[in-house]
């Protein structure tokens, strides 16, 4: 398993109050790491992959994918 599918206690700011609605979660997720993410909403699930070597993440909320997201981006930013 990849080290950043590990939620760390300190994984940054919080994701905000982003609405576990797919549409409005992904439009978020897109907008702010689009750029270093394929990001998409498949089985119940958000879901996250690396530009650069293709780690993938998965969670049910957007906020838990954001913080995911935020931990992994500051142990290893996204070379694309």
């Amino acid at each position: 398993m990849a080290a950043w599918l590990q939620l760390p206690s300190n994984a940054g700011r919080m994701a905000g109050q982003l609405a576990d609605l797919p549409d409005a979660g992904l439009d978020v997720l897109r907008r702010e790491w689009g750029h270093a993410y394929h990001i998409w909403w498949q089985g119940g699930e958000f879901h996250a992959m690396r530009r650069d070597n293709g780690a993938v993440c998965h969670c049910p909320h957007a906020g838990h994918l954001v913080r995911e997201i935020q931990a992994d981006y500051d142990v290893r930013p996204v070379q694309i």
